[in-house]
């Protein structure tokens, strides 16, 4: 079975989502948190799904994402090993480029 592994800043990442929408409402902040977990569990059962959208930064590193709302998921499948890799949780308004470090990339 394929293992999803969140790197250090999608959790942090989910945290400043739940944060954010906490301080309106605390029950909408639970249940959009879970709503992203489960959009990103759907990877286990179909893990070539996402997109680069033909952008040269994702291609070069193999990322894709999945959109959630209005927020980009972004991953790196590895069937060698069967993991996915859950490098960041965006959201679509922001520079992403700038926000997928090196070391993001290179999870193995």
């Amino acid at each position: 079975m394929i293992k999803l592994i969140y790197s250090p800043k999608a959790k942090s990442d989910l945290n400043n989502i739940f944060d954010y929408i906490a301080s309106d409402n605390i029950a909408e902040a639970i249940n959009f948190t879970e709503h992203i977990k489960s959009d990103i569990e759907r990877l286990v059962d179909f893990p070539n799904t996402g997109t680069d959208q033909g952008k040269e930064f994702l291609i070069q590193r193999k990322i894709k994402f999945i959109v959630i709302n209005d927020y980009l998921a972004f991953f790196k499948y590895h069937a060698e090993n069967q993991t996915i890799h859950i490098l960041r949780i965006l959201n679509g308004a922001m520079e992403y480029e700038t926000r997928i470090s090196e070391d993001d990339h290179k999870v193995k």
